[in-house]
C-alpha cells in the first residue's frame, strides 16, 4: 500500500487533532496542558470558549493516546519515507493553536 500510495502523486492530509477511531490530539493537549492559562491564546480567542473546551478536560490513560493520534503521526512518517506528500490537516479546531498543535503531533519523537 504504501508503494501504491508513493506512486500514485497523491498527498495525504491526516487530521492528527481530531483523529477519527482512536482518542483526539486535541484531548491531549488539554490533559497534558493548562490551556486556559496562556495568556497570548486569550488575546486571540474568547475565554469562554477556551475554558469551556480546556478547564473540564477529559482524562485517559497515556497509553490511550498510543492508538490515536500517534499511531497516525507514525503512518504519516511511514507514507512521506515513500515519497507520499504529507500535508497539514488541522480540521479548524481551536483557530491558531490547533495548526501548531498538529505540527507538534506530526513530528512526535518517542
Amino acid at each position: 500500500m504504501l508503494e501504491l500510495w508513493g506512486n500514485s502523486n497523491s498527498g495525504y492530509t491526516p487530521t492528527l487533532i481530531v483523529n477519527y477511531g482512536g482518542l483526539s490530539g486535541e484531548y491531549y493537549f488539554y490533559q497534558n496542558y493548562n490551556v486556559w492559562e496562556d495568556e497570548k491564546l486569550l488575546t486571540f480567542y474568547p475565554r469562554g470558549i477556551i475554558d469551556s473546551r480546556s478547564r473540564h478536560r477529559i482524562m485517559a490513560p497515556e497509553e490511550e493516546y498510543q492508538n490515536g493520534h500517534i499511531l497516525v503521526s507514525e503512518t504519516c512518517k511511514a507514507l512521506a519515507d515513500h515519497g507520499v506528500k504529507v500535508n497539514l490537516g488541522a480540521h479548524g479546531q481551536l483557530h491558531g493553536l490547533g495548526a501548531h498543535w498538529e505540527l507538534w503531533m506530526s513530528s512526535r519523537e518517542e
